[in-house]
């Protein structure tokens, strides 16, 4: 079993998104399977300029673009694997930008060719997809939080003529970093269902549906999280006003 999971997020490996991927790629090798995560943060990547050049070629399965950096090597290694995740943190209710150009830059699997599926037509894809994996942190309480990633992912799943087998979301992220004795005992039993997340993708190629519901529940109440988060903001402005401003809580 191969897997190749896309890291979206512009943090790389300092990220809540690599703290899942990670714990994800430490179960699929409990069983035997191996796991590169890339990060998107870390390769030579350009926008698509639309050109379509990418289909100009006899053979349907051929790899090619006219923009000459990094992304043709990460598709021809995906192809190679029987599993993708997509990982991206939440900016502004969606995937990041570094995501969505690698995700445009797919345009490069497709050919000019139509199919009619699921009442919609959609530009054929002249490769044999696996299953792909949706995965998404972010700061807010809250599953609404990952709506439009869940509705975007599915229509990628569909574009690329393969099944969105798995969504794994993690709501109130910043907890998982928060120096607490109690949050630390709350990011180390996620971490074990992320875990357990990479056994069974790596095993099953998807998620039981009991490990789904736990691994999209809230961490902390929602209003217990609110008003930390409020003391969080306030301590922030403070630091601002006396020039020693470090990010939101560094998250």
């Amino acid at each position: 079993m191969n897997i190749i999971a896309i890291n979206g997020s512009p943090r790389g490996a300092n990220g809540n998104t690599f703290r899942m991927l990670d714990a994800i790629r430490e179960g699929a090798q409990k069983v035997g399977a191996e796991m590169e995560i890339v990060h998107l943060s870390e390769i030579d990547m350009r926008m698509c300029i639309g050109c379509f050049r990418c289909w100009d070629k006899e053979d349907s399965r051929e790899i090619k673009c006219v923009l000459k950096d990094d992304v043709e090597g990460v598709y021809r290694k995906m192809l190679k694997a029987d599993l993708w995740i997509f990982g991206t943190p939440v900016y502004y209710d969606n995937v990041t930008a570094l995501m969505k150009i690698f995700q445009e830059r797919m345009v490069m699997m497709h050919n000019a060719e139509l199919r009619y599926a699921q009442d919609k037509y959609l530009h054929d894809i002249a490769f044999d997809i696996p299953p792909i994996v949706s995965l998404a942190s972010c700061d807010l309480p809250g599953n609404y939080n990952f709506h439009v990633i869940s509705e975007y992912m599915k229509k990628v799943a569909m574009n690329l003529k393969t099944e969105l087998v798995g969504e794994i979301y993690r709501c109130e992220a910043r907890l998982l970093t928060w120096p607490v004795e109690s949050m630390q005992f709350i990011a180390k039993a996620q971490r074990d269902l992320w875990i357990k997340a990479g056994v069974e993708l790596a095993q099953l190629r998807r998620l039981s549906e009991p490990l789904r519901k736990s691994l999209n529940r809230l961490l902390i109440p929602a209003e217990c999280y609110i008003e930390g988060a409020s003391q969080l903001a306030e301590d922030t402005k403070r630091k601002a006003g006396q020039n020693k401003a470090d990010g939101y809580g560094g998250y």
